[in-house]
């Protein structure tokens, strides 16, 4: 299914003042059913998601916690990941960007040939 323009236009206001409050966004995204827009529309719901983040040059786990629900045993929340740094491409190792740090273990990703 698909998300219609008029409810693409309340998830984004709603986004919005979320991001605008400054008060953690996980939780806020709990109370406005995220996980349910999420399922309805996962590229749309990412894309205003990440949006509206950037328009409120609002700092979070999000991206994280995103790419983590995508990878088989890897809990948001209770993992991060480690994001290679921008200078030295896609090799993995032990130097990149945290996006959250609150998890206990850091997931560090490498691409693989196929």
């Amino acid at each position: 299914m698909s998300l219609d323009d008029a409810t693409v236009e309340v998830v984004r206001g709603s986004l919005r003042e979320v991001f605008a409050t400054g008060r953690p966004v996980a939780p806020a995204l709990d109370e406005l059913g995220w996980a349910e827009v999420l399922e309805e529309d996962p590229s749309i719901a990412t894309t205003v998601l990440f949006g509206e983040q950037g328009r409120a040059l609002a700092s979070s786990g999000l991206l994280a916690d995103t790419m983590l629900a995508e990878l088989p045993g890897y809990a948001p929340g209770t993992h991060t990941l480690l994001l290679p740094h921008p200078r030295l491409g896609s090799h993995p190792g032990p130097t990149g960007v945290l996006l959250a740090s609150t998890a206990e273990v850091v997931v560090v990703p490498r691409a693989t040939p196929d």
